[in-house]
């Protein structure tokens, strides 16, 4: 097991607090985040934040015997969701400068799930841009938040009024995904 001094540099501190959202150590030697989980889409928010956070900043290769925690240890009863309609928007996947403007049922059909998440995840950039098509007649809006004086509630209401598909794109395709595979008819 490496030393985590090794593995916590201040570049991965700083995605820690600055990227994922997390309060820097005081009172407690740890990072810390409260989410609050009241849907299933909220535990899978979580999921993936921690899954990410695993991989990008511990640097952990497999979750094969990986177990989570959850504090406080009680059941949490939460209602099934209701199923979601994909979005009909376009997306745009632009490959060595071809453009191309696409719903995701299209680019799942030509490119596979694996594949598109990649190309969601940003892994086969700068070669494989891929986003969603702004709504017609919208205008561009640059978005600046100022967290250094802001409480923790203040921070976590100010990231929740950010776009999924900004906040956290590769999540935003996987519940899209999800909802194509929910909305299409079981085969029988």
């Amino acid at each position: 097991m490496p030393d985590i001094a090794a593995i916590l540099t201040p570049e991965k501190i700083d995605c820690l607090i600055g990227e994922f959202g997390f309060i820097a150590p005081g009172r407690s030697p740890n990072f810390a985040q409260h989410i609050q989980v009241e849907s299933t889409a909220d535990l899978a928010w979580a999921a993936r934040l921690a899954y990410r956070v695993f991989r990008e900043i511990y640097e952990v290769k497999s979750f094969d015997t990986t177990k989570f925690k959850v504090w406080p240890a009680k059941a949490v009863a939460l209602a099934a969701p209701k199923p979601r309609e994909p979005t009909t928007r376009n997306f745009l996947l632009t490959i060595d400068r071809q453009r191309l403007t696409l719903q995701l049922e299209a680019i799942l059909a030509l490119f596979g799930k694996t594949r598109t998440m990649e190309f969601a995840e940003g892994q086969w950039a700068p070669f494989v841009r891929f986003e969603l098509e702004a709504p017609p007649n919208d205008m561009p809006t640059l978005q600046h938040i100022d967290f250094s004086n802001m409480s923790e509630s203040g921070i976590v209401a100010a990231l929740t009024s950010i776009p999924g598909d900004i906040a956290d794109f590769a999540g935003f395709v996987r519940d899209e995904i999800e909802a194509i595979d929910t909305a299409r008819p079981e085969k029988k």
